[in-house]
Parts: structure tokens; C-alpha cells; sequence
């Protein structure tokens, strides 16, 4: 290579390094860049799931006005880092959807994509105002707002290291009797909750469906932990033996039902054995979870709560539902709410009617088998 073809190659190569800083984009146009693509992100998120457009602080898109701002893409960024993949689900307004049969009239929350009330309209509480006068009300379960009825999903990379489907924004769907509700993911996963009321009854199948779950929980997950929290309402005038009713009962393995203490505060575990199903029982009606094969195990806990409080008790199960780490993975469940009539919950099977009181010693044997009778 002569000198000629060197100094070329020099000029060209200095050319070049002058024509890059001279159409180097601004700081300000970086920036800018920078903003374009947050935004074009948004507008992915918004497509696959429209709900997105529903962040708190931001405008609907419109023709006349711009659809997103540098808030939008910050609020984005905020929920993809506490949210992971389910950031588009973690933002929106709750509604309301009703199932009802002659029994019951349930009302689900998109938010949490649970049961918020489960009217009995063949049952009534009493209600006594200032001046001693009584009147019937509404008797309704599950419905007080210090409930909790939440999915725990260990995640990576997540600063609490879990997310709670009490969190999540589903999307509802109705077909019959049969309510749907699902919460998406960034990678095209979902998680649904199904609901199918069964005519001329109290119970409900309960389905709860995991896909594409095994790309986000955190690694080697064996299984997600269902927390269950009641704030067992004052449903009878005497409220000394409502309280010393209500408890959380349980049927572990091929054993009996057991309970937890119904006069103190109790806890019980199932020592690493199985649950096929878990009550949250009044004196005279319950609100009980069923599996179609078992749970895993679990721990339930009973803590008596103060005469002069709203509530009688509070009662708390956490559950443990198993995962595989398979890409599509189902829990199948039944969801009983109704009340403690014998022949109804010994149709169900399982032992289910072990949940009514009968007493203790030789008054429980004479209940049971000579006064039911």
C-alpha cells in the first residue's frame, strides 16, 4: 500500500469521525428518544390490554390531544418495578358483576377478582335501633371490608419479593352462570379465577387457572399461599354463643374434622399433611372451601376479638396451592356459602356436617344421635 492510499484512508476515516459529532442528536434529543420509546411501550401495553389507559394521573387517547406524557411513561416504569408482568393488570377502577340463583345473590370485585358479598335471601338478621325497636335486615357473608381473600405469587426481582391478587385489575366475563376473570401478563401468561354458580344451591365451582406463571415465579416455587381472612360478623341476638360458635374448621388427611378453639384464641396446622377442605364457620352459617383433590397443607388460626367490637372473632386460613412449574396449571375447588343445615352438608360429603356443634361428652352423643333424629 503506497503513501497516497494511507493518507486516504486517513482523510476518509477523520471525515467520518467529524460528520458523527457533527449529527450527534442533543442531549435534549436523547432525551426525547429516550421518552418516544417509554411511550411506544405504553402503547403496546394498551393494546394488548386496554385497562392500561385507566393509570391513575393519565388522559384517555384521544384524537385532539395527546395521548400519553412523560408521567404516563414514569408511571409505567413505577408499576413494571413493583408489578413485574402483571403491570398492566395493576392499575384500574373496580367493578362490581352479580351471579344469583333462588338461594344466593353473589357479588364479585374485578378488583382482586373475588367475591365481595354473598346476599341469603332466605335468611334474615336481626337488627335492634337506640329505642329497642327490631327489624329484619339483609343477612350477608363475606362482606366486610377487612376481608381478605388473596393469591400470594413469590416473584423475582420483585422489591416485596411477592404479589397479591387483592392488587390485580381482572377481566371480567360472563356466560350464564359462569363468571370469568382474568389478570394478563407482559409475556402473554394470565391468571383466572372462574366461578360457576350451581342452580338450587349454596355452592359454587371455583377454578383457579396459572399459565405461563412458570416464566415469573421465582425459581425452584413449589407452590402459592392463599390467605384467607374473616372478620365473622354478629348474625344472632345472643351474641355469647354466637362467639363461642364461630371458629375455623378443618378436616385433615382421612381424619376427622377438627377445629380450632372456639372459646380463646387457637392456631392449628395441619403438620405437613393434607387439607380437603377449610370452614370459616358462624353459629349457623359457613363459608367453606373445598378441594376437588386436597391442599397441600395449611395453617388455621382463631383470635377472640373484644365484646364492645363490631365483630365476634377473627378467623384466618393460609393455604398452600400446589404449582408443578408447568406452563398451564389448574387448582380446582368448590366454594360452599350458605348455611349450617345438616342434610345440605352431608350431601356434600367429605365429613362436611361435622361442622355443626353438638356439644361436648354425653350432651354431643345425645344430640346427635337422639335429639337430631
Amino acid at each position: 500500500m503506497d503513501k497516497n492510499t494511507i493518507t486516504g484512508f486517513v482523510l476518509i476515516f477523520i471525515l467520518v469521525l467529524v460528520y458523527g459529532q457533527l449529527t450527534k442528536p442533543t442531549p435534549e434529543q436523547m432525551a426525547e428518544m429516550r421518552m418516544q420509546d417509554s411511550l411506544e411501550q405504553i402503547r403496546q401495553l394498551e393494546e394488548e390490554n386496554p385497562q392500561i389507559a385507566n393509570l391513575e394521573g393519565t388522559p384517555s387517547h384521544t384524537d385532539n390531544a395527546p395521548a400519553y406524557s412523560e408521567n404516563d411513561s414514569i408511571r409505567l416504569q413505577q408499576l413494571s418495578g413493583d408489578f413485574g408482568p402483571f403491570a398492566a393488570s395493576a392499575s384500574g377502577e373496580e367493578k362490581l358483576e352479580v351471579l344469583e340463583n333462588e338461594f344466593v345473590k353473589v357479588t364479585f370485585s374485578n378488583k382482586g377478582g373475588k367475591v365481595k358479598e354473598v346476599l341469603l335471601k332466605e335468611y334474615f338478621k336481626i337488627h335492634t335501633d337506640e329505642n329497642k325497636v327490631e327489624s329484619k335486615i339483609e343477612l350477608k357473608l363475606m362482606e366486610d371490608e377487612k376481608n381478605h381473600f388473596e393469591y400470594l405469587f413469590p416473584m423475582a426481582n420483585i422489591p416485596t419479593g411477592m404479589i397479591s391478587s387483592e392488587d390485580l385489575y381482572f377481566k371480567p366475563s360472563i356466560n350464564g352462570n359462569t363468571i370469568r376473570f382474568k389478570a394478563n401478563m407482559a409475556n402473554g401468561g394470565y391468571l383466572e379465577q372462574v366461578f360457576t354458580l350451581l342452580p338450587g344451591a349454596y355452592e359454587m365451582d371455583y377454578q383457579l387457572n396459572m399459565v405461563g406463571l412458570d416464566k415469573v415465579l421465582a425459581r425452584g416455587a413449589k407452590e402459592v399461599k392463599l390467605n384467607w381472612i374473616t372478620y365473622a360478623d354478629k348474625l344472632e341476638k345472643n351474641t355469647t354463643y354466637e362467639r363461642n360458635y364461630s371458629t375455623v374448621y378443618f378436616k385433615a388427611g382421612e381424619d376427622d374434622p377438627s377445629y380450632c378453639s372456639c372459646t380463646s384464641d387457637g392456631e392449628e396446622d395441619a403438620d405437613g399433611g393434607s387439607l380437603k377442605w377449610v370452614s370459616h364457620s358462624n353459629q349457623f352459617f359457613n363459608t367453606t372451601l373445598i378441594a376437588a383433590n386436597s391442599f397441600p397443607s395449611g395453617k388455621m388460626e382463631t383470635k377472640v376479638l373484644e365484646v364492645e367490637d363490631e365483630d365476634l372473632k377473627l378467623l384466618k386460613s393460609e393455604l398452600n396451592i400446589p404449582f408443578q412449574g408447568g406452563d398451564s396449571e389448574t387448582f380446582a375447588m368448590k366454594m360452599y356459602m350458605g348455611p349450617n343445615e345438616y342434610e345440605r352438608l352431608a350431601a356434600i360429603g367429605s365429613d362436611f356436617q361435622e361442622i355443626i356443634p353438638y356439644g361436648r361428652s354425653i350432651f354431643g352423643t345425645v344430640n346427635r344421635w337422639i335429639i337430631k333424629p
